[in-house]
């Protein structure tokens, strides 16, 4: 400011009151522009530090994730024998067990034993040999092994069937040998009380039937045999929908 009483150039006296204020904004912007940098790379640096974290954790869970299904791969290929694709395996595997069955239907040969038909009607076969009432296991394996039998008289006398002896039940069985052996072994056996008549129907005339039906999974080796008895073939319906037997693959 310009002391009174003197002469002085106006336009010294306003550049000397302007100076000062012009110092401070200059300082004042320096200041702010020093914070705005700081600033800044604060924000460049957090969020370079985030974008760190992120790729590492991403990276960590993929490593986990690729090393996890590694590892499943591993286990699935110890499966495999003798460099077997995937689907190679899949393919054998279920053309084994579609290539194991067989149903067998009643039919009448002889009464000394129970004889099936393997290829008409509902019959088949399918990997499985059959000779003389016996079916073969073709390899190694757990098979689902079933059996039915419809039993029918018209003849009971007392509760008995009259067949010349007093006989009060029937069985019905599924054995299974090897080839040289000659004492066959029990898988399913059923017994039935025979001329079980209802009630209110003539005691001397009594109208009998029952149903035998049996099954279940056998871990069985190749070559083994099977085959169906009965105790009373007289009494056998041989429909191939009421008498049938049969067995089937399900895995090694």
């Amino acid at each position: 400011m310009c002391p009174p009483n003197k002469t002085y150039d106006v336009e010294s006296c306003l550049s000397a009151v302007k100076q000062p204020a012009a110092d401070n904004y200059k300082r004042r912007c320096s200041g702010c522009f020093f914070a705005g940098c700081c600033l800044a790379l604060f924000g460049l640096f957090t969020l370079a530090l985030s974008i760190y974290f992120l790729l590492h954790v991403s990276k960590s869970a993929q490593d986990n994730l690729s090393k996890g299904v590694e590892e499943d791969k591993d286990h699935m290929l110890e499966k495999f024998q003798n460099g077997k694709t995937a689907h190679e395996y899949i393919s054998q595997t279920r053309s084994t067990v579609s290539n194991f069955a067989a149903h067998l239907t009643g039919k009448v040969v002889d009464k000394d034993r129970m004889n099936w038909e393997d290829k008409q009607g509902l019959a088949f076969r399918k990997g499985m040999d059959y000779k003389d009432g016996s079916l073969y296991i073709p390899q190694d394996g757990v098979y689902y092994v079933y059996s039915q039998v419809y039993f029918i008289y018209n003849g009971c006398k007392n509760g008995y069937i009259d067949l010349n002896k007093h006989i009060k039940t029937v069985t019905h069985s599924v054995n299974y040998s090897l080839e040289d052996e000659f004492q066959p072994e029990k898988l399913l056996e059923s017994r039935h009380s025979a001329c079980q008549v209802p009630a209110n129907t003539d005691g001397d005339s009594g109208y009998w039937s029952q149903t035998s039906y049996q099954g279940g999974l056998f871990k069985l080796k190749k070559g083994y045999r099977l085959n169906v008895i009965v105790s009373m073939m007289d009494l056998v319906d041989f429909d191939e929908n009421k008498t049938f037997f049969g067995a089937f693959f399900v895995s090694e």
